[in-house]
């Protein structure tokens, strides 16, 4: 789920939420600019979202477009797991 807005932008989303249900799965998320043919030549990101008994690991698995999401959080049953982008290493963290 993205933020809500009551306008079209162009700005990209800086976070992305996933309602999760269950305790276990894998959950692949596909991001481009969503405007033209530029995901042709390789201008996408691909996130591998995967749950192991609510524990939360994403990974940011194709990196070629910008920007990526700098905060993703992810809704479980029981708690939310917020995870953050660190350029430096090209990873979410806690």
């Amino acid at each position: 789920m993205g933020t809500a807005v009551s306008h079209i932008s162009d700005e990209p989303l800086k976070a992305m939420t996933f309602r999760v249900f269950g305790t276990q799965g894998t959950y692949q998320h596909y991001q481009d600019n969503g405007r033209d043919f530029k995901y042709q030549s390789g201008e996408w990101n691909n996130y591998t979202i995967t749950i192991d008994h609510n524990k939360v690991n994403v990974q940011l698995t194709h990196h070629g477009y910008q920007p990526v999401y700098q905060q993703i959080t992810v809704e479980l049953s029981d708690h939310v797991v917020k995870l953050t982008y660190d350029n430096d290493s090209s990873c979410y963290r806690e």
